[in-house]
Formats: C-alpha cells, structure tokens, sequence
C-alpha cells in the first residue's frame, strides 16, 4: 500500500547507512490526522411504470411501481402517437468520519460499544513513504485498518501516464571519520501532485474515489542518524464510485485529508498497545 513511491533512492540510501535501531515498544515514525469529507448523490426515479397505453400500473402491493422513465404508444384510428419519458432526481447525504467509524462499527473491525473518542491515524515508519490506517482511542488497544483504507497510484485502463508534476529541494551535509558518523545536516522537501485512487473497503460498502492528489513530505532528525519522512496530502475527490448499505453506484465528491504529521520517538505513544 503505496502512496507514492518518491524517496527518489534517498529513502533507501537513508535506511540502509544512517538508520540506528531505536530503543522503544514501537519504532519511531510519524502520525497524522486522517480526514474525508465527502458528498453522496443517488440517483432515485422520479416517475412511475406506466402500460403500452401509458398509464400507471401498480404491483402487487397495489402500490405504483417507481421508475426512471417509460416508453409507450397510443394508437387512435390510423395514427400513431409514440411517447418516451425520463424523470430522475438526486438525494445526497454526507459522508466522513463519523459515516466511517460507524460502518466499521458496524462490521465488527471497530471493537467498542459507541465511536466516541475515536479517530483515525495516518502513520509512517521511519523514512518509508508507507502509509498504514490505524483506528485510535486513549486507552484502548489501536486497530489496523489499512486493508479497509488504501491509498494508490493511479493510471488509466489505456496505459497512459498520470498527470504529475514535481518539486524537490534537498541538503546534505554528512562528516564520517572512520567510517563513524560524526555530524548530519539535512534538509529535504518534496511535492507530487499525481491523479491517484482512493479505495474504501469496509464488508461491500465504499467504493473507489479519484482525484488529483498534493503530496507534501518533508524531514524530521531526532540525533544525527534517526531520520524520519513526514507526509501529509489533500485529496480533493473529483469522482467516484460508492456504495452504502442501502444503495449501490452513488456518485461521491469531496475531499480527503492527510494533516498535522508530526514527528513520533515512539510511535506506541500514539498507537498504545497492539
């Protein structure tokens, strides 16, 4: 699960030379706030079934049968009259976190009694780009979530490339004496913006949203050799599909949100015990 694969070696260059084992429950990383705000549109039909002759029949509820549209024909002496019909409305609903903490309530993945008080982490580990979804609240054990929220380049079904464009700017100053590492100064920050899907995945209900993706990552130094990539993105979603429980095929727009990355020595001291 990949957000963007932009550490552009430096990632694996850091990892691999600068990188000391840390100390700690949990290794240290970076924890963001996680944030959707989207629209839902269904589209509902705005008339009723009608006969050959075009009048509205009703079922077996005795109830008029509700439908998009109705083609007929009236015959009178030797002309005929041919009559076609579309009358379709939109209801919309919102959907953010709370939508989402109470379908995942629902399913069983949210292991509590009521959604109060809890919140979804975005996380990163050290200088991976990988961003994993963890359901938290104080005081209760934190739940992986990642399989039911996925971020992913994204390319159209003809092979051809994203839109992207990119910005870098980045320092390094590194003095080995000996092969030790005595001193490390470091500056680096990226910006992608890439057409990229958003996948919601919770029992049958989410969908795929799509939209032109910012990514911001910049980098944190705890001592001279514990680097830590922090990333934060905004998302506005410029189509998709979603389903709900009620409905299937609804048009979702809005916006999605990663913010407020910051850095963390100890990631259990957000994520708590596992």
């Amino acid at each position: 699960m990949t957000l963007m694969k932009t550490s552009i070696l430096l990632a694996t260059f850091l990892a691999a030379t600068l990188a000391l084992p840390v100390q700690a429950a949990l290794p240290a990383g970076a924890a963001a706030n996680f944030s959707l705000a989207l629209t839902l549109k269904t589209i509902l039909p705005g008339t009723f079934v009608r006969d050959a002759d075009g009048k509205f029949i009703k079922g077996d509820d005795n109830q008029r049968i509700p439908t998009g549209g109705n083609t007929w024909q009236i015959v009178k002496g030797d002309k005929e009259t041919s009559y076609s019909e579309v009358n379709i409305k939109t209801a919309s609903a919102k959907y953010g976190i709370k939508e989402l903490l109470l379908d995942l309530k629902d399913a069983g993945i949210l292991d509590d009694s009521t959604i109060a008080g809890w919140s979804v982490k975005a996380i990163t580990v050290g200088t991976s780009s990988d961003i994993s979804f963890f359901l938290v609240k104080k005081g209760k054990p934190s739940e992986d979530i990642t399989d039911h929220l996925d971020f992913d380049n994204f390319n159209y079904d003809e092979g051809e490339p994203s839109a992207s464009s990119f910005s870098l700017n980045q320092l390094i100053t590194q003095v080995n004496v000996d092969e030790e590492l005595q001193s490390l100064k470091y500056k680096y920050l990226s910006t992608t913006e890439t057409l990229t899907g958003f996948s919601i995945n919770i029992d049958g209900i989410g969908g795929k949203l799509y939209g032109l993706v910012n990514l911001s990552q910049k980098v944190a130094v705890i001592k001279p050799a514990l680097i830590i990539l922090l990333s934060n993105a905004s998302m506005p979603v410029m189509a998709g599909a979603f389903d709900t429980a009620e409905d299937d095929d609804i048009l979702a727009k809005g916006s999605i949100k990663i913010s407020g990355a910051k850095v963390v020595a100890d990631l259990s001291t957000v994520l708590g015990d596992l």
